[in-house]
């Protein structure tokens, strides 16, 4: 292989590079799972429509089998239909982001119960050993509430 050769496939090369550095930079990055526990919920009721309200929830724990399944099946306990799921795992923790929506306008109190409702089946779901209900709590456990 001569010079020219070599130079212009260290060219390439580097054009390749630049293009996949490119392309790793303006994707959304995998979001990490943070250290601490937690769980947060946000309502929203969609502009011009009084009868849909999305819910935004977040849960960040440790991960465990069955966990994604008692999280969807919190959220058919309270009526509430996923429109997207995000999922990251490592090291043994867990997080979740989801957009939700109930559609049949009725939110019962308010946004704020709804939100508190959200927020306590996803605690029970994603810290069983908290033993919410009851005065069982770990002193492992580190949370952040935000609602």
């Amino acid at each position: 292989m001569d010079k020219a050769t070599l130079l212009g496939s260290v060219v390439d090369q580097v054009r390749h590079l630049k293009r996949k550095a490119t392309e790793t930079t303006t994707q959304a990055p995998t979001p990490i799972p943070p250290e601490a526990n937690e769980i947060t919920v946000r309502c929203y009721t969609a502009a011009g429509d009084d009868r849909t309200t999305h819910i935004r929830a977040t849960v960040s724990c440790d991960d465990r089998p069955g966990l994604f399944a008692g999280l969807a099946g919190a959220f058919r306990g309270l009526s509430l239909r996923a429109l997207r799921a995000e999922l990251a795992s490592l090291g043994g923790r867990a997080h979740h982001v989801f957009l939700l929506c109930k559609e049949d306008g009725d939110v019962g109190a308010g946004p704020m119960a709804l939100e508190g409702a959200v927020w306590q089946a996803l605690a029970e779901v994603a810290f069983p050993e908290m033993g919410f209900g009851g005065n069982s709590w770990s002193k492992r456990q580190r949370i952040m509430y935000s609602v």
